[in-house]
């Protein structure tokens, strides 16, 4: 499934410098965090969840390597009583410094901004670096989602009528690239994450996208693998479990201003990109709402119509149902644009009118 990709050297960078503010900011006054202290370790809740995730993750990883000694019988019924009180009570006594704690934020952070812009990527980044994958498993990671969590839930509740007890990655996302082509669900708004990281550091969503097309590459070493664990993690549960909680116009100038003065118009700036489209592959659309990705309906709906999908849909229908080139470049000049204040340098619009070109190609 086609899609923007995202900058990985900017979601680096973003991510480290957020991090390290954040971990500045937390241990001024103290040495070691508790787990009562990550719950509130930024006004961010998912960066806070996430960053759980990753600790019980490699507290998962520990508790494998403890009991894989060849010396001892960690199969034994007593044992594995007593093994499981044990786990429950350090499970309850969390205590992480600094210099541990900064890189399982850096990469909160960087996840979150992938769920907040790339969903879909985020999304098969998880199928493959865990698969595979028991249902059990999926709904314990969608503890950790605070936003987007809709599809997951869908993907789950579709995976439960499956005969199947554990499900490969590839399987996963074609069952999820199902559930994303049936469901109906709205993007979540992102506005209250993106003012509150922009307390550390403004997101430059100029800089967030990368000039090529295509698939995320995620990072081998982005996350260990899950093991199955047979221990219910109290605080994890407890962390979890509690309840889950405008951008400012900067009245730009208007369209038909932008038109009069040395920008292109809309027809020379399309025209300019369409002989490109015919060297892709796939290049023809018979529809753009069937074409659009995830990631895609996500960035259009918030950043080219205000956030509302009922006029996204709207907008959509009304190309699909033009019948040539001109009749569409009117009612984006005409109407889109200028109702919804379009910035026509930005990547959303480059990226909307190439689907445009892709619908209507000669």
């Amino acid at each position: 499934m086609s899609s923007p990709a995202l900058n990985e050297y900017y979601l680096n960078d973003y991510a480290s410098n957020v991090a390290r503010q954040i971990c500045a900011a937390t241990f001024s006054e103290t040495e070691k965090v508790s787990g009562s202290d990550i719950k509130k370790l930024t006004s961010v809740r998912q960066v806070n969840y996430f960053v759980i995730k990753y600790l019980f993750q490699n507290w998962k990883k520990e508790m494998k390597q403890i009991t894989a000694s060849p010396y001892f019988n960690y199969d034994h019924p007593e044992v594995k009583e007593a093994l499981i009180t044990f786990k429950n009570k350090v499970s309850n006594h969390i205590l992480i410094a600094e210099n541990d704690l900064e890189p399982l934020v850096k990469e909160s952070v960087k996840d979150t901004l992938m769920l907040m812009y790339s969903p879909y990527d985020y999304f098969i980044a998880e199928f493959k670096q865990s698969a595979p994958l028991k249902v059990k498993t999926l709904e314990e990671k969608g503890k950790y989602l605070t936003i987007n969590k809709k599809l997951w839930d869908s993907l789950i509740a579709s995976l439960k009528n499956s005969s199947e007890e554990e499900f490969t990655a590839g399987y996963l996302e074609s069952e999820f690239n199902k559930v994303c082509e049936e469901s109906g669900h709205e993007p979540d708004s992102i506005d209250h994450i993106i003012e509150d990281l922009g307390e550390y550091q403004p997101i430059e969503e100029g800089k967030l996208y990368s000039e090529s097309r295509g698939d995320y590459d995620a990072d081998p070493v982005h996350e260990e693998k899950v093991v199955e664990s047979e221990v219910s993690l109290k605080e994890t549960d407890e962390m979890i479990n509690e309840n889950i909680e405008e951008e400012d116009s900067n009245n730009p100038k208007p369209i038909v201003d932008k038109y009069q003065s040395d920008y292109e118009t809309l027809n020379d700036k399309v025209a300019s990109e369409r002989g490109k489209v015919k060297t892709l592959a796939d290049q023809n659309l018979n529809s753009i709402k069937k074409g659009l990705s995830l990631n895609q309906r996500y960035m259009f709906t918030r950043e080219l119509f205000g956030g509302d999908p009922q006029m996204f849909d709207q907008a959509i229908e009304k190309l699909d149902d033009c019948s040539e080139y001109n009749e569409v470049i009117s009612l984006i000049e005409k109407e889109f644009a200028p109702n919804n204040h379009w910035n026509m340098d930005s990547y959303e619009v480059s990226e909307f009118m190439h689907m445009v070109n892709r619908r209507f190609p000669d």
